[in-house]
C-alpha cells in the first residue's frame, strides 16, 4: 500500500488507512515529516495518526527499537500534538523526552533509530492563519 523506503539498512513501509468516518476538524492542515537524513518527505492527511512497528499502525516503522504502538499525532485546536504512548525507547522531540508536546514546524521527532523534521503545508497554514484572524476580528 504504501512506498518502501530504505533507511540504514531498515526497510520503512509507511501504510497509511482512513476511515471513512474520521472528519476533518475546523482548522485542520496536513503533517508533512521528512525523514533524516534522506530527506524524503511523507505527508499525512489525517487529524489523528498512530506511528509504531505493529501492521495495525498508521505509519508503520519496522523496528524493534520501536514500540508496537508508539506514538500518535493528534490535531487540536492549538495544533499538532505528539504523545507517547508508553513505548520502551521513548519518544523525543528536540533532544527531550515527551509524555505530550504540541510540536511546531521545524522540531525534530525522533522515534527508535528514525529522525524526522516536522514540516508545515505552507498553503493550508497561511489560509488556517487567515481564518484564524477573520474569526478574531469578528
Amino acid at each position: 500500500m504504501g512506498q518502501e523506503i530504505n533507511q540504514g539498512g531498515e526497510t520503512l513501509l509507511p501504510e497509511i488507512r482512513f476511515k471513512s468516518e474520521d472528519r476533518t476538524p475546523q482548522g485542520f492542515f496536513s503533517m508533512i515529516l521528512e525523514l533524516q537524513p534522506s530527506k524524503i518527505l511523507m505527508e499525512f492527511y489525517a487529524p489523528r495518526i498512530v506511528i509504531g512497528r505493529s501492521s495495525g499502525s498508521d505509519f508503520r516503522l519496522p523496528s524493534l527499537c520501536v514500540s508496537r504502538r508508539h506514538c500518535m499525532l493528534n490535531w487540536s485546536e492549538q495544533g499538532w500534538v505528539l504523545r507517547d504512548l508508553d513505548s520502551k525507547n521513548g519518544t523525543y522531540v528536540n533532544g527531550e523526552l515527551i509524555t505530550t508536546k504540541r510540536i511546531e514546524e521545524f522540531d525534530e521527532i525522533k522515534i527508535g533509530t528514525f529522525s524526522f523534521i516536522v514540516k508545515k503545508s505552507e498553503a493550508e497554514f497561511q489560509l488556517f492563519k487567515a481564518i484564524q484572524e477573520y474569526k478574531r476580528a469578528g
